[in-house]
């Protein structure tokens, strides 16, 4: 009597190890999240974003773009300083979630900034994570305040007077800002009545009730509208 048989099929192995491979991964990553910027007092642009999920990721690629510029995906993998779309610089790639641009343009415009993942196979995502600064943020506002701010009444009528920083502080314009009772302690507390590289503001006191306080702020402005955010005060009441 003869013992057992056994026979080895390349087929039947192949198909009974092949059900519980895992399928490969054809789909692209997903672009960063929750893509943050802060600018800074020295004029860098402080970046933060959640890298993509995905199992597969590899590395992050932020690229700046001036006003104007316009993205285009990455081709293949470039490096840091290389031009991406139109006008556009990369500025980092790798695993880390933050960055800061210590080089960000000075420019009245909308500066943006894009983010794309990169899987282990090259692919990038199709998404695009975006941040745009406030337009002209990136400009530091003038160094000096206006000085010698006075009001005094000749006439009949108030008149508000200073003397301009130079240019040479970033200086552009005086915005004025009025508030009855206290001082205005930002552009927004009170109302704005003047804007001008001029010296002087004048107002009628008729109807004015005898007795009540106005209180003046006078704000440096640059060319791009950053005002200086402790300006110079001053008091006048009524006779």
């Amino acid at each position: 009597m003869s013992g057992p048989r056994w026979w080895w099929s390349p087929l039947f192995f192949t198909l009974a190890c092949g059900s519980s491979a895992t399928p490969p991964d054809t789909r692209a990553p997903g672009a960063p999240t929750n893509q943050r910027a802060t600018v800074d007092s020295d004029g860098s642009v402080s970046l933060s974003w959640t890298s993509s999920p995905d199992g597969d990721f590899a590395r992050t690629l932020l690229a700046r773009f001036p006003p104007g510029g316009r993205a285009r995906r990455p081709d293949g993998t470039p490096a840091v300083g290389d031009p991406i779309g139109m006008d556009g610089t990369v500025l980092f790639l790798g695993t880390a979630s933050a960055f800061v641009d210590r080089s960000a343009p000075v420019t009245c415009g909308v500066v943006s900034y894009r983010l794309w993942s990169q899987d282990t196979q090259g692919r990038w995502s199709d998404d695009i994570a975006l941040v745009e600064l406030d337009a002209g943020i990136t400009t530091p506002p003038p160094t000096q305040p206006v000085t010698s701010l006075t009001a005094s009444a000749q006439s009949g009528a108030l008149f508000v007077n200073w003397t301009n920083p130079s240019a040479s502080s970033g200086f552009s314009e005086t915005r004025l800002v009025k508030k009855a009772g206290s001082a205005p302690a930002s552009l927004t507390d009170g109302s704005l009545v003047l804007s001008t590289s001029f010296t002087q503001y004048v107002e009628s006191l008729r109807g004015q009730v005898s007795g009540s306080r106005l209180f003046f702020a006078a704000f440096t402005c640059n060319a791009c509208g950053r005002c200086q955010a402790m300006p110079a005060t001053v008091s006048f009441t009524v006779p």
